[in-house]
C-alpha cells in the first residue's frame, strides 16, 4: 500500500470518529426535541447526562483509533512482505521481483552450521507463517526488525493483547518518543526519551533513550580502582550486588537543555538511573562535545540484568529485539556495546551472532583494551537500552489470555536463523511433518561449576579466576530426587502404541552440559518438552508449533505463570501438575501421554 493508501485509511478513520461523535451529539439534540413533556433537568442531572455522553464519545474515539491502527499495520505489514519479496538473493546483484518468501529458502538448509550458501533454492512449505527462517543471510541483516515481526500477525486473546505482546507493543513505545533533551542552538546534540507505562507494571514506566550527537566517558571502566570495588561488592555481597559500574559525572554527555518533565530520576528504573544521574550538559554556551573519537554507525548500549541464568538473560535479549524494532533498525550494521562487568557467560552467542551484524560486541573489558585513556567516544546514534526486569515477558506474571504473539513468534525465529539452525526445524523436512515425536527431559541436576568459576576469563575479563576457585559444583533448588527413576519411566513411552500414529522417541538432555547452540537444536527439534519449573523452560519458544511443554510444579513452584504463558504467547499446548518430590512416576506417564496424544502428527 503506497503513502496515498494509507492517508485515505487515516481519513476513514477520521471521518468514523466524527461520525460517531457527530452522531452521539445529534441523537442527544433528538432525544429532546422529540420528546416535549420530558420534564427539564435539574443542573446535576444534565451534567451527569453530559457526562456520561462524553464517556461515550471517549470511547467512540478510542475504538476509531484502534481501528486506525488496526489498518495501519496491517497495510505496514503489507508494505514489508511486499518490500521483502523483492528482495534479490544474496549475492545477486538484480532488483528484479521475486516469488514471495514463504515459498523459498536457499539450499544451504540441511547443511553444517556455518556452511556458506549456495545460489539455487529450495521450496519448504513449512516455512509458511515462519518468514524470518525463510530469509537469506543478506536480508536477515539489512532489513529492520519491526518489519520482520510485522509479518506475524496480531496478537490473538483480546483485551491488551495486542498492545502489550505484538506490533501494538512497538507503535505504544514508539508514539511516547518526546525530546528530553533539546539541541542547543549551533549544536546537533539532543536526546529523545521513550517512556511506555506496560499494563499492570508498577513503577512510572518503562526506559528507552535515543541520543544523536552524543559522548560517553569511559573512564570508570579503565580506573581499575573503580572496577575493583565493583568486584569487591560483588564478592563480599555474594553477588546480590551487581557487577555495575556506577558512572561518575559526565560519563554521558550532549549539548542540549533537558526537559525536567521528561529527564526526571522517576523514569529511569534500575540501571538506567545512573545513566540519569551521569548526564552533564555542560554550559549554556557549550556547543562542543570534546570527542576523542567518533563512531559513526547505531549503537545500542546496555547492562545485563545477569549473566548465567537463561530466563533473565532472556529479558535482555527480547528487550533488545523490542528495542530495535522501535527504533527501526537492522543488524547490518549495529554496534552493541555491553557495559557491565560480568563474563561473557553462556548465550553469548546471542550478541555476537543473533544481533551481529558485521561488528562483533564490545565488553566493559574491550573498552578499555579499545580506547585507553582516550576514552571520550562520540555517536551519531546512541541508545540506552531497556532495564532487563522490564521485559514484558516478566513484566507479566499474572496468566495472561493471550495467544500466538508476534512479539513472542517473531523473536523465537530470529534466535534460530540467527545461530543458522533454520535448516534443522521440523518446517525445512523435505518429507513434511516427521512422524516421530519427541520427548526431551530437561534435566535439572547440580552437574556444572559455578558459572563466576565456569566462565572466568583472567585474560580478557574483569572476572578473574583466582577470585572463584573456591566455587566448585554449583547446587540448584527443584532437583528431583528420584532423577534416574523419572528417566526410566519416560523411556517406556517408547514402546507404546499410539492412536494419533506417532513414534515415540526419549531422551534425557542436561542442558548445562551443551553449548548455547547445541541447545537451541534440542529445542527445535523436541514436540514434548518435560521438567520441573526452571529457568531452562525458557527454551519451550523454540519448539516447533505442534510442541506442548508439560511443567512439573515441585516442592512449592506454582504460583509462578511465566512459563504457561511463554508457551501459550508462541501458540502451543501447555500442561502442569503440582506434584511431590518424589515424583510419583505413574502420573507423570499419564501427563506426558497426554500431551504426545493431543500432538497432530500431520502438523509442523
Amino acid at each position: 500500500m503506497n503513502n496515498f493508501g494509507l492517508a485515505s485509511l487515516a481519513f476513514i478513520a477520521l471521518w468514523l470518529v466524527l461520525s460517531l461523535s457527530t452522531f452521539g451529539l445529534h441523537h442527544h439534540r433528538l432525544d429532546h426535541a422529540t420528546e416535549p413533556w420530558r420534564q427539564p433537568q435539574s443542573g446535576a442531572s444534565q451534567i451527569e447526562t453530559l457526562s456520561t455522553r462524553l464517556s461515550q464519545l471517549e470511547s467512540n474515539i478510542r475504538d476509531s483509533e484502534a481501528l486506525l491502527g488496526s489498518l495501519v499495520m496491517d497495510a505496514t505489514a503489507q508494505q514489508a512482505a511486499l518490500k521483502l519479496s523483492r528482495m534479490p538473493p544474496q549475492g545477486s546483484t538484480s532488483r528484479a521481483p521475486e516469488p514471495p518468501l514463504g515459498a523459498r529458502v536457499g539450499a544451504r538448509l540441511g547443511g553444517p552450521t556455518g556452511t556458506k550458501p549456495h545460489s539455487t533454492e529450495t521450496v519448504y512449505p513449512g516455512f509458511a507463517g515462519h518468514i524470518i527462517l525463510a530469509l537469506n543471510d543478506s536480508q536477515f541483516r539489512v532489513t529492520p526488525v519491526d518489519e520482520l515481526m510485522s509479518q506475524y500477525g496480531r496478537a490473538q486473546g483480546g483485551g491488551s493483547c495486542e498492545g502489550d505482546f505484538g506490533m501494538g507493543l512497538i507503535a505504544r513505545w514508539r508514539a511516547t518518543r518526546k525530546p528530553c533533551c533539546l539541541a542547543r542552538s549551533g549544536s546537533d546534540s539532543s536526546l529523545e526519551c521513550h517512556l511506555v507505562k506496560q499494563t499492570k507494571h508498577h513503577g512510572h514506566g518503562d526506559q528507552l533513550v535515543l541520543g544523536t550527537n552524543v559522548r560517553v566517558d569511559y573512564k570508570d571502566w579503565a580506573t581499575k580502582a573503580v572496577t575493583d570495588k565493583v568486584l569487591k561488592d560483588y564478592i563480599g555481597t555474594k553477588h546480590s550486588d551487581a557487577a555495575y559500574v556506577h558512572m561518575s559525572k559526565g560519563a554521558l554527555a550532549a549539548t542540549c537543555e533537558t526537559d525536567p518533565s521528561e529527564w526526571k530520576k522517576a523514569a529511569f528504573p534500575g540501571w538506567n538511573e545512573d545513566w540519569f544521574k551521569s548526564l552533564d550538559t555542560g554550559r549554556a554556551e557549550d556547543t562542543d562535545l570534546g570527542c576523542d573519537h567518533w563512531e559513526e554507525q547505531p549503537t545500542l548500549l546496555l547492562q545485563r540484568d545477569t549473566f548465567a541464568n537463561f530466563f533473565h538473560d532472556s529479558e535482555d535479549f527480547f528487550n533488545t529485539f523490542i528495542a530495535l524494532a522501535v527504533l527501526k533498525w537492522p543488524t547490518d550494521d549495529l554496534q552493541v556495546i555491553i557495559t557491565d562487568l560480568y563474563p561473557k557467560g553462556p548465550f553469548w552467542d546471542m550478541w555476537s551472532r543473533v544481533f551481529a551484524g558485521r561488528r562483533a560486541p564490545l565488553t566493559a573489558w574491550d573498552l578499555k583494551t579499545k580506547y585507553g585513556k582516550q576514552s571520550r567516544v562520540c555517536y551519531r546514534k546512541l541508545a540506552l537500552g531497556i532495564y532487563g526486569p522490564a521485559s514484558p515477558i516478566t513484566v507479566a506474571s499474572w496468566r495472561t489470555p493471550c495467544s500466538r504473539t508476534p512479539l513472542v513468534r517473531a523473536y523465537s525465529d530470529y534466535v534460530v536463523r540467527g545461530l543458522g539452525l533454520e535448516g534443522r526445524t521440523h518446517y525445512a523436512q523435505p518429507s513434511g511433518p516427521p512422524r516421530v515425536v519427541t520427548i526431551t527431559y530437561m534435566a535439572r541436576r547440580a552437574s556444572s561449576q559455578w558459572p563466576e568459576r565456569r566462565f572466568c576469563d583472567s585474560k580478557q575479563s574483569f572476572f578473574k579466576c583466582e577470585d572463584w576457585m573456591h566455587l566448585d559444583k554449583r547446587s540448584l533448588g527443584r532437583m528431583i530426587r528420584n532423577d534416574k527413576q523419572v528417566v526410566a519411566a519416560l523411556k517406556e513411552l517408547e514402546t507404546r502404541r499410539w492412536t494419533n500414529g506417532a513414534q515415540v522417541t526419549f531422551r534425557d538432555v542436561d542442558f548445562n552440559l551443551l553449548s548455547f547452540e547445541e541447545q537451541i537444536a534440542v529445542d527445535i527439534t523436541t514436540d514434548v518438552m518435560v521438567g520441573p519449573h526452571g529457568a531452562g523452560l525458557m527454551h519451550n519458544i523454540f519448539m516447533p508449533d505442534r510442541g506442548v511443554l508439560v511443567e512439573l510444579h515441585i516442592d512449592n513452584s506454582g504460583s509462578n505463570q511465566h512459563f504457561h504463558n511463554l508457551a501459550r504467547w508462541q501458540g502451543r499446548k501447555y500442561l502442569t501438575q503440582n506434584m511431590g518430590n518424589p515424583i510419583n512416576t505413574n502420573e507423570l506417564k499419564r501427563l506426558v501421554a497426554s500431551a504426545v496424544e493431543s500432538i497432530d502428527i500431520n502438523t509442523y
